[in-house]
């Protein structure tokens, strides 16, 4: 504690009610002493947002494919992130060139993975500011490798990039108000669909029908749609498959 002197230099009051307080002479000299104040850091936890793409066809050659969207939550403090943690799933390492995280359309970060090493810390460059008890999404994009003689990548490679629940200490921020460094609390991976990489992709696009009354005839036309090549490359149909709900 701490002692003031003279006492009527001094004017205390209680926070609640308001009421002014006397203080008690110790000694000869009034004391007015401190109270031990319990600091509460915050904390961090991170989910797969609901927004991430599903299972996709990618052409080889592609920048910038948002693969996993992270939802990154903070209770009690506000909180700087400075680094995310993330990992590697994939059929086939070489096929990832580089990966970017975005805040919107800001860029805050990029890495790469060595060969045979599959998870990875992604240092923010000017970090990432997350409310108290509020969350932010962020946004992991890949480029991806060609396929062609002597490039990396092959038809039919799958890439997801996930965060690593394995290793929460490499997500971690510092509280706004405590200054005390918070790492992720939370211990399991997130589990994004994987792209799937080709040459080249198809493109369908729905067209509309003349006409969406159903009449007693033959020839009805129930669904119109036109298939393009990416243009990485041409693309062969091998198969259409139509579901019919009744």
């Amino acid at each position: 504690g701490f002692k003031t002197y003279p006492p009527f230099d001094w004017t205390v009051k209680g926070e609640t009610s308001g009421n002014t307080i006397v203080p008690i002479a110790g000694g000869g000299e009034p004391a007015v002493y401190t109270v031990p104040v319990e600091i509460v850091s915050g904390s961090l936890a991170v989910s797969l947002d609901p927004s991430t793409p599903k299972d996709k066809l990618v052409p080889a050659g592609s920048v910038g494919v948002v693969t996993s969207i992270l939802n990154i939550s903070a209770a009690n403090e506000d909180i700087l992130l400075t680094s995310l943690g993330i990992q590697l799933d994939t059929s086939n390492p070489s096929a990832l060139l580089k990966v970017t995280l975005w805040d919107g359309a800001t860029q805050l970060g990029e890495g790469v993975f060595p060969p045979d090493v599959l998870s990875q810390k992604i240092s923010l460059w000017f970090g990432a500011f997350i409310p108290a008890n509020s969350s932010k999404l962020l946004t992991i994009k890949t480029d991806i490798a060609q396929i062609a003689i002597n490039q990396p990548a092959k038809a039919g490679d799958t890439i997801a990039i996930n965060y690593d629940g394995d290793n929460p200490q490499n997500t971690s921020g510092v509280g706004k108000v405590s200054g005390i460094a918070v790492v992720s609390k939370t211990a399991t991976d997130t589990a994004a669909s994987p792209m799937y990489i080709f040459k080249s992709v198809p493109k369908l696009v729905k067209l509309p029908v003349p006409t969406n009354t159903l009449v007693n005839s033959s020839g009805n036309v129930l669904y119109r749609f036109s298939i393009t090549s990416d243009l990485a490359g041409p693309t062969f149909i091998e198969k259409l498959t139509f579901p019919i709900n009744p």
